[in-house]
């Protein structure tokens, strides 16, 4: 049985520390990325850093419907988002990193117990 805390959710995004591998799991609409705890304080980072505007303005001639582009750490992998798309992940990332510091701080979660295999 794995043990996780939810710590930030949104209409399609979801966020949740599992005390069992002590990783940080994002899902966002059909992406689904595991996480070491610095791994997605610089996952946050970079997305607070995100300008969709810029983004979207330098890509405005593909013909890709997505035009924020975000590369992963794979040069054949991307992921691709609209600027309502990002500015949700930014608030789901934004709630979650400051609940994870508060969870780190108090040290008394409300753990939730998931069956998994």
């Amino acid at each position: 049985m794995k043990q996780f805390i939810r710590l930030s959710e949104t209409q399609h995004g979801l966020i949740l520390k599992c005390y069992t591998c002590n990783k940080i799991h994002l899902e966002y609409n059909n992406i689904y990325i595991d996480f070491e705890e610095e791994g997605f304080y610089q996952f946050c980072q970079y997305f607070n850093d995100l300008n969709p505007t810029f983004w979207e303005e330098v890509n405005r001639k593909s013909i890709l419907r997505r035009r924020i582009i975000v590369p992963v750490g794979h040069q054949s992998i991307h992921l691709l988002f609209n600027s309502q798309e990002v500015e949700e992940l930014k608030l789901l990332l934004n709630y979650a990193y400051s609940s994870i510091k508060k969870v780190n701080k108090t040290n008394s979660p409300n753990v939730y117990n998931f069956y998994h295999n």
